[in-house]
């Protein structure tokens, strides 16, 4: 049996940016777990607000961001930071020879996110959006059941993700903030725009897009219908106001069935497959590890030139134009513009 110690060395030593709430359950946690990465620093823009953060997590060392990348024990880094935030640091992190899982949405827009990839290909590092519901055994059972063809000809999918946080602190933070990247379309968004491209594929437009403004530029609210390939049709509907509880749902439908999921983007919280193909109705269910553990050993092990990158470059540069093409067509500014908000 290996030890502790030992299989920690073994382990893909990570830094955090940020004493971020997402960086404890998509890094922190997981590594915990025997997932392949070990947590052996946290930056902080101030160490010492940031040490109760790292006491509690069991984080050894505080330092700031800058002294974080420049440490030659840390090997990779997880950039957690505001949006606006992801390209700067991410960019600083591969220039000092790390590899990155940079948080969803990699950037704040598609010309952010191609200056980053530059820089990857540049050191020949590993850069990867942390897409972690492409990683769990739901996502590629909705891939194989459509690539398969069981659904028939793809006609339309749908995505959902519907927020409780009307007077939440969380929503009064960097989200609703156009100079941070702010908006629903930018969090739960993300989540909607890569499922249906993971469904059916580069869109070719926006139908429509309609925008709820919490503040200057800033969306609480965002509906939209996307057009692809074939005359296939995609419509996605976040918001961080719903007023009930969370909301988490997809559905494909094809010529010879449908496929309604509950909860495809945090399936460890509980979810459901609900197949019903010419006819045949079927439910199914999956396994209940946590996403972010996958992610955790799929990040290792690509970082390490062992595995694949299931959010490559491609995809995550069709995800930033995708959104790009989602605010504009709400009538709002991309976000990373400058002079507003």
């Amino acid at each position: 049996m290996v030890s502790s110690e030992a299989q920690a060395l073994e382990d893909l030593r990570i830094g955090i940016l940020g004493a971020s709430s997402v960086a404890e359950y998509a890094v922190i946690e997981p590594s915990t777990r025997r997932t392949g990465i070990t947590v052996v620093g946290l930056g902080s823009r101030d160490p010492a607000a940031a040490a109760d953060y790292a006491r509690r997590l069991s984080i050894a060392r505080v330092t700031s961001y800058d002294e974080l990348i420049a440490d030659p024990h840390v090997e990779a880094v997880y950039v957690g930071l505001p949006n606006a935030l992801h390209a700067e640091w991410t960019i600083r992190a591969l220039e000092a020879g790390k590899s990155v899982l940079c948080e969803k949405p990699l950037a704040s827009n598609a010309a952010e996110a191609r200056a980053m990839f530059a820089a990857a290909a540049s050191q020949r590092l590993l850069l990867m959006e942390a897409l972690h519901w492409r990683w769990h055994p739901l996502a590629r059972m909705v891939a194989e059941t459509v690539g398969a063809g069981r659904l028939g000809t793809i006609r339309e999918a749908s995505a959902r993700f519907l927020i409780p946080g009307r007077g939440e602190p969380w929503a009064q933070g960097f989200r609703s903030k156009y100079a941070l990247g702010g908006g629903a379309a930018m969090d739960a968004g993300a989540y909607c725009l890569d499922f249906l491209r993971y469904v059916l594929g580069e869109p070719l437009g926006v139908r429509w897009a309609r925008a709820v403004e919490a503040a200057r530029q800033v969306d609480e609210e965002m509906e939209a219908e996307l057009a692809f390939a074939g005359g296939a049709v995609g419509r996605l509907h976040v918001s961080h106001v719903h007023d009930g509880p969370y909301v988490i749902d997809a559905e494909i439908r094809g010529e010879k069935g449908a496929m309604r999921i509950q909860n495809p983007f945090l399936p460890h919280w509980g979810h459901r497959v609900e197949l019903k193909i010419e006819g045949v109705a079927q439910a199914v269910e999956c396994d209940l590890t946590p996403t972010y553990d996958f992610q955790a050993r799929g990040f290792a092990a690509a970082a390490r030139g062992e595995g694949d990158n299931l959010s490559p470059p491609a995809n995550s540069l069709a995800n930033m134009r995708a959104m790009d093409a989602l605010y504009e067509a709400a009538g709002l500014r991309i976000r990373g513009l400058k002079g507003s908000g």
